[in-house]
Order: C-alpha cells, then structure tokens, then sequence
C-alpha cells in the first residue's frame, strides 16, 4: 500500500546490478517514491550537480568506474547547505566494522544491507528523509521540545545556549588536531554532552566518539582524524544553522 507521507518525494538509486535495480526500484515506487537511477557513482555525481529536486541518495559502494566512497566524498565537497544536508546512505552485501566505519568516514549517513528486508529499507529511509520543509519546524528537535515543554522564550534560550555549545566544540576539535591535548578536548567533549545529548544527532554523536577512540589508540595526529574532525565541523555548522533559524 502507499504511503502518503512518500508520494513524490525523490530518491536517486544508485546501483550497478540489474536485479538488485529492479527489485529495489519497484519496491520503493510502490511505498509513493519517485526513484531515478544511476549506474555508478560518477553519474549519481553528474546527476546530482543538475538536480538538487532528490530528497535521498541509496548509494551502493562498489561499483565500475567510481564507486561509493568516491561519490559520496565528493557530494560532500560540493558547494552549498543541499550536498551538505543530503541524506547518503550506504546499500551494501559487507556488513563488516571496516565498510561501517569507512562509510561513515565519508559522509554517508547510515547503512543498509543487501539483500535488503523491507522493513529495514524503509526503517532507515524514515528516519534520514526529512520532512517536507522540516529545517526550522517545530519538531525538528524533538527532545528540545520536550525539555522546553512548550515554553518558547525557553526553547530560543535553550537554542543560543546550544549553539554556542557547537561553537566551543568546534574551536575545541580544531584546536585538539592542531595541538594534540587529548585530556582537554576529552574535557570539552564532557562539557558538550548535554548538548549533543539533547540534540540527538546520530551522526555528530558517532563522529566525537570516533575520534576520541582513534586518539586514544595513538592516532591523535592521523589524516583519519583530521578528516574526523572536518565532518564534525560541518556537522556542528548544520546544527547551529538549524538553531538560529527562525
């Protein structure tokens, strides 16, 4: 049966194997998606940079030509807040540690394993397919909402406070790769939790534990880490974006 809440918006399938571009796309079209298809990661490239109309990327990661560790990097590198928000997730047959962490590493925002359960599919889809002009409605923080119960001077208070949060966590990564003081950023870290905590970004969330377990096995001064720290930055300059808005 459709799904309402589905009809028209667009998902770009990105995937080499014809049976697993069947099953996929007919599944989705009949949950109301409108699905385009790209063979492999250039053309989901090509195909992004002339239509910024998809509401979600199903990347599959190995693919000819350019696969989808590449496209995802540089949809990422791409200028402007769309490529940055742009749900990527990852459509995968490995659904080892390494494939997580290097999917995460890129800029994907989750994974899922084929040959997919539908459930899962659309489990996944829901919870990274944001709302029809979502960024600045009311719900877009849903735990904010509850701690503010409905108190609006509250919530803007909560929102300036929380921001500036994501501003010290940022200098503080930046200064930390510059640096090298674990036991400070540690101490930053601790300082932003509520924050983070309360905001509930699974991405931001998976990205400061990363690092903080890749400094802690000795690669403080790694690319890996520096690379950590540019996806927390663009994570935090999201969020504090989305809580200035009015």
């Amino acid at each position: 049966m459709i799904k309402d809440q589905y009809i028209g918006r667009k998902i770009l399938l990105v995937e080499d194997n014809k049976l697993n571009q069947l099953i996929a796309k007919k599944f989705l079209q009949n949950q109301g998606f409108e699905i385009s298809v790209t063979e492999n990661g250039s053309e989901a490239v090509s195909f992004l940079t002339t239509s910024h109309e998809v509401d979600l990327v199903l990347m599959d990661i190995h693919m000819p030509e350019m696969d989808g560790y590449q496209a995802t990097k540089m949809v990422r590198e791409m200028k402007g807040q769309y490529f940055a928000d742009l749900p990527i997730i990852a459509f995968t047959s490995d659904s080892s540690e390494e494939i997580r962490e290097l999917a995460l590493k890129v800029g994907m925002n989750d994974l899922v394993m084929k040959p997919f359960q539908p459930a899962e599919l659309l489990e996944a889809i829901g919870k990274n397919l944001r709302k029809k002009g979502e960024p600045g409605s009311q719900d877009e923080f849903p735990q904010l909402k509850i701690y503010s119960e409905g108190d609006r001077d509250y919530e803007a208070e909560l929102k300036v406070l929380f921001a500036n949060n994501l501003g010290l966590l940022k200098d503080a990564t930046a200064t930390f790769v510059r640096e090298g003081n674990l036991v400070r950023y540690k101490e930053i870290q601790h300082q932003c939790k509520t924050t983070v905590v309360i905001l509930d970004d699974k991405k931001l969330i998976a990205l400061l534990q990363e690092i903080i377990g890749e400094a802690d096995s000795g690669g403080n001064q790694s690319a890996y880490v520096s690379d950590l720290a540019s996806q927390i930055n663009r994570c935090c300059d999201e969020l504090i974006h989305r809580l200035r808005k009015k």
